[in-house]
């Protein structure tokens, strides 16, 4: 039996999937902006991707905000144990499952594809830097330092793509 709670809860998660997707294309989008300037070494386009990097990323950290207060109204539910989007579906009516559970898919899908581009893309953009890095070092030293992305040891965010998928 579907209430007037159990609707609103899958017309907000029909909300944010949409969120997601729309968020998902732009940040798709930005990722091939950001490989096609490094592969043209381009470093002002580089640069430029900045202020939309921000952008993505505040609608990202909107998501999760979103995301969590679904997670929050959905475990004030008759079952009350929803610790992911998936969890809570099933514990809607059977006549709002199946469209939310092939969105979710999608959608699951669509972030462990961009978490494969946001890796690849900051690889490509790490190594163009290594080696600009590398031929200035040659130019003004006469000398070649690398250090391989692989075996870097800086302090580096290599979760792209993961911090919206955790609880889908």
């Amino acid at each position: 039996m579907m209430t007037k709670n159990t609707g609103s809860l899958a017309e907000q998660i029909h909300s944010y999937l949409t969120q997601l997707d729309e968020t998902c294309s732009r940040w798709s989008g930005w990722l091939a902006i950001n490989e096609d300037a490094a592969l043209r070494q381009d470093p002002k386009t580089l640069n430029s991707l900045h202020s939309s990097a921000s952008q993505l990323n505040e609608e990202i950290q909107s998501l999760v905000k979103d995301r969590a207060q679904i997670l929050l109204q959905g475990s004030s539910g008759p079952k009350g144990n929803a610790s992911s989007l998936t969890t809570l579906v099933r514990e809607l009516p059977l006549e709002l499952q199946s469209g939310l559970h092939k969105r979710i898919q999608r959608a699951r899908r669509q972030l462990a594809n961009l978490q494969r581009l946001h890796l690849a893309t900051w690889l490509l953009v790490h190594q163009n830097l290594q080696y600009l890095t590398d031929m200035f070092c040659i130019l003004t030293h006469g000398r070649e330092v690398t250090a391989d992305v692989y075996t870097d040891q800086r302090h580096a965010d290599r979760g792209g793509g993961q911090l919206l998928d955790k609880a889908l």
